[in-house]
């Protein structure tokens, strides 16, 4: 390997994902599953998020990565530090994937990974295994350009919504 040449990783993503139950989402409304990369790199690049539709689908989906304190978070300022493109929805019970969003960052950085419905309401499926705690936050009228720092409070939701979080890993 030549002098400026760094080698990538193969792509690897979040702890596989067991969905639960369906759940109704709305516009308005981020839901976020919160995933700290690995320390096996020093850095990394984001390849794609991920979320299952449930049996009702409905308008578009907007999804980002945020910079967050701890998981669960404390702080209600959370700095926006990726936007992918809208994604239409389409089919029940369907994984939907957006490769339309791209960041680098540290190996160990905590992140903040969220899907945001545009209008109207639809379901998406549950990750399982995970207890109540601050993992939305309720954001107002939805926007296909959102503030670059959040600061609406945390909220409780009952189960985390399913989002994988797609990445590469660089020497």
């Amino acid at each position: 390997m030549g002098l400026g040449q760094v080698q990538p990783g193969s792509e690897e993503n979040s702890t596989p994902v067991t969905d639960g139950a369906d759940f109704t989402v709305t516009a308005g409304t981020r839901y976020y599953a919160f995933i700290t990369l690995p320390s096996t790199y020093p850095f990394y690049t984001i390849t794609g998020l991920e979320w299952k539709n449930g049996a009702t689908v409905a308008g578009n989906v907007l999804c980002g990565i945020d910079i967050v304190d701890a998981d669960p978070p404390t702080l209600a300022s959370t700095p926006l530090v990726a936007l992918g493109m809208q994604v239409a929805q389409s089919g029940t019970s369907v994984v939907q994937r957006n490769s339309n969003i791209k960041a680098w960052f540290p190996g160990g950085t905590l992140l903040g990974c969220w899907i945001s419905l545009s209008d109207g309401t639809a379901k998406v499926r549950e990750q399982t295994g995970l207890g109540s705690q601050n993992q939305l936050k309720t954001v107002g009228a939805y926007t296909s350009t959102p503030a670059t720092n959040e600061v609406t409070a945390w909220s409780t939701a009952t189960a985390r919504k399913y989002i994988k979080l797609y990445y590469k890993g660089y020497q």
